[in-house]
This record gives C-alpha cells, sequence and structure tokens, in this order.
C-alpha cells in the first residue's frame, strides 16, 4: 500500500530544544496502574463470542484478530465482558469517570511517593484522554482526591489520541519555564474498554481485540539536584490527509473507532521522517521507545527504520503484557526501560507517538544523575558508567 508524506519543514514554532542558560526539565518518576482485572487473549474471545452475536465470518475475523496481535494479556475495568456490550452510553461514561479517575490518581499517588514529593509542591497536573469526555475534566477530580493546592495549574488534554502523552509532556516542559524550580504531574489515562463497540466492521473487531484499560503518571521538573530522563527535543507532524484512517465517530451515540489498513504504514513513515529532525548532535540512542499501536505497526516501525529485534523489545513487552492503552502505552514502555537496569549515564532515548490525526511525535531524552551525587529519586534509575 502507497503512503506518501509529504516532506515536512520544520520551523522554530515547532520545535522545542534546550536554550542556551536555561534548566532543561527532567521526568524523575514513571509510575503505573492499571484496573484489577486482568484476561488473556483466549478468555476475552471466549467471552466475547458467548455474550455477543456474530455471524459466522464475524467468528473467522474475531478468531484472526485475537490471535494476531502480539497480545497475551489485557486490563479491564469492568466485572464482566457483556458489560461492555450491554451497558447504556450513560452507564459507559459513568464507568468511564470511575475507572479514569481511580486508575490515574493511583499512578499519580505512587509517582509523588516514590519521589518524595508532596502534593502542596506540585504546580501543575496535565491529564490526557480521549475514551470519554466530562466537563468539568478528569484534571479537577484528580486533583481533588490528590489533595493539590487550589492555585494549581490544570490542563486538560482531550482529542489527541493514542500520541497524547508526547504533546502533555512539551506543555509540562514549557509550564516549568515560566514556573521554574517546581513540579509538573503529567497524568494519561483511558478507559478504552468504555469506548468498545459491538458490530463487525474490520476495525470495530480490531479495536475490541488489541485496546486494554490503564493509566500511567510522570512527575517532571527543572531541578538539577534530582536525577532522571532529561527531555532533549521535541518534534511534530501532522497529516491531516489521512485524518480519516485514525479517529473516533460516533454512531448510535458510542465512540466507534475507525482504523484503516494504512495506519502501520503511516505510522512507520511519520516515525522514520521525526528521526530524521531531531538535531544530528544529539547523537545516535542507544534505545527506543514506540506508542504499542499493534504488532503490525512495530513491524512496520521496525522495517522503516531497520532496527533490530532488541531494540524493539521494550515496547512489544509492553504490547504483549497489556495491549494497546492509547496515550498511556509510551510511558509504560519508558518505565520499563528504566527500571531494566539497562540504561547508563549519557545514554540516548528516542521516543515516538502517533495518533489521531493523523498526528506523530517524536522526543528524545537523556539519562542523567543528579548534579549532587544524590541517590536518583526513582526506582528505575540511570546507572552511572564505571
Amino acid at each position: 500500500m502507497d503512503v506518501r508524506i509529504q516532506p515536512f519543514s520544520i520551523n522554530a514554532s515547532s520545535r522545542t530544544c534546550l536554550m542556551p542558560g536555561t534548566r532543561a526539565s527532567r521526568m524523575i518518576a514513571v509510575e503505573t496502574h492499571n484496573p484489577s482485572l486482568i484476561m488473556d487473549q483466549a478468555d476475552v474471545l471466549q467471552q466475547v463470542l458467548k455474550h455477543h452475536k456474530v455471524s459466522p465470518r464475524g467468528r473467522i475475523l474475531y478468531e484472526r484478530f485475537f490471535n494476531d496481535h502480539g497480545i497475551r494479556t489485557r486490563h479491564f475495568g469492568f466485572d464482566d465482558v457483556r458489560q461492555v456490550f450491554e451497558e447504556s452510553y450513560d452507564e459507559a461514561v459513568e464507568r468511564f469517570q470511575k475507572v479514569a479517575v481511580d486508575c490515574g490518581s493511583r499512578a499519580a499517588e505512587k509517582a509523588l511517593l516514590k519521589s518524595e514529593v508532596s502534593p502542596g509542591q506540585v504546580a501543575g497536573l496535565i491529564v490526557t484522554t480521549c475514551t470519554g469526555y466530562l466537563c468539568p475534566g478528569l484534571a479537577t477530580y484528580m486533583a481533588e482526591r490528590l489533595g493539590l493546592r487550589s492555585d494549581v495549574f490544570l490542563l486538560d488534554l482531550v482529542g489527541q489520541g493514542c500520541a497524547a502523552a508526547a504533546p502533555a509532556l512539551r506543555a509540562a516542559d514549557h509550564c516549568l519555564k515560566s514556573r521554574p524550580q517546581s513540579f509538573v504531574l503529567v497524568v494519561c489515562v483511558e478507559v478504552c474498554s468504555a469506548a468498545f463497540s459491538s458490530g463487525e466492521a474490520v476495525d470495530l473487531l480490531i479495536s475490541n481485540a488489541i485496546f486494554g484499560d490503564g493509566a500511567a503518571a510522570v512527575l517532571v521538573t527543572d531541578d538539577p539536584k534530582l536525577s532522571g530522563l532529561e527531555l532533549r527535543h521535541f518534534e511534530s507532524i501532522l497529516c491531516p490527509e489521512y485524518r480519516d484512517d485514525l479517529r473516533f465517530k460516533t454512531k448510535n451515540s458510542r465512540l466507534c473507532n475507525v482504523i484503516s489498513k494504512r495506519v502501520p504504514d503511516l505510522a512507520g513513515k511519520t516515525v522514520k521522517q521525526l528521526k530524521q529532525k531531531i538535531p544530528g548532535d544529539f547523537g545516535e540512542p542507544q534505545h527506543y521507545a514506540f506508542h504499542t499501536g499493534g504488532r503490525a505497526v512495530l513491524d512496520a516501525i521496525q522495517n522503516e527504520l531497520g532496527l533490530s529485534d532488541a531494540q524493539m523489545n521494550p515496547s512489544r513487552d509492553i504490547l504483549r503484557d497489556y495491549g494497546n492503552m492509547s496515550s498511556p502505552s509510551i510511558l509504560f514502555v519508558l518505565k520499563h526501560l528504566w527500571e531494566s537496569g539497562d540504561l547508563k549515564f549519557d545514554d540516548r532515548i528516542f521516543a515516538f507517538t502517533f495518533g489521531a490525526g493523523f498526528s506523530a511525535h517524536g522526543f528524545s531524552l537523556i539519562c542523567k544523575t543528579a548534579e549532587t551525587g544524590l541517590k536518583p529519586v526513582s526506582a528505575g534509575f540511570c546507572h552511572e558508567k564505571i
């Protein structure tokens, strides 16, 4: 399939990098939380076929997709698969709010605890989601539950889809430029099961076969006394001509995923362009992290970039154990990398997200220890080279 991405010219407003005299923001903790229900793909398939009426053709497609996406288990914010297909729109929104606030807050609490940062020290909270809509947004509920101060900066990023973590981190970086020596929480949370839909359209079947529920929280600061992953460059590409290839649409008052067969190729080509936009003086990365869009998506990226299986393993591991959780997925991959023990001082990481728009984002990180030699604040930290 021929997907053509127009050459993209970067201008000053589309790139964020470290300016002379400014402090680099760094991620000092990445924590995650998932609903307690874990199901393997065979069990989910069995329950879907048992409680959801499908045609012989639909059954064949379900079995094909459930067995062909590099996924072993997923987490869900419901008690029974039947709930997904029987609940009303109002019930789905109510479940979204309950699960999203709980998972997002728990991930944030873990990040604060790991960093030994109190809620009163948090200057900003940025929350991303695309699987439900609330007004006021999730950030207000999480701020209340976390006990953040009343003058905290709150921002809800809605509609960015699976790509949202990168724009959220970029917003946190800008926030710290205006409020230096402070802390900003970024929480990415999705209840993808609240957007599951019945039907036998191929994209709906794929969605039901790959998406799971989860949340991840990152604590970001510009304090050089703390160890972490330093954020260096952000790059973005928007391809509106492919907007209808990956999006949500509303059908019968429910969110329905649209996923075309061009998505893997789009992901591979945009990620390759983004990698070329990261300044050459940054050097080649030792590690990569990708949004876990699906087996075919990761295959396309690996082919485009010419990466080894070992370089793809952190992303494939998360896909295998959690499925595609939309916006939190990339942060799960970074946490997995961070806690693997493979990161060394000054190691470079390239991370990429992509999603609705069609949009894609890349950002680079450097593993840094504290300037004062203090013990790193996260359980997963950058080991100094001997």
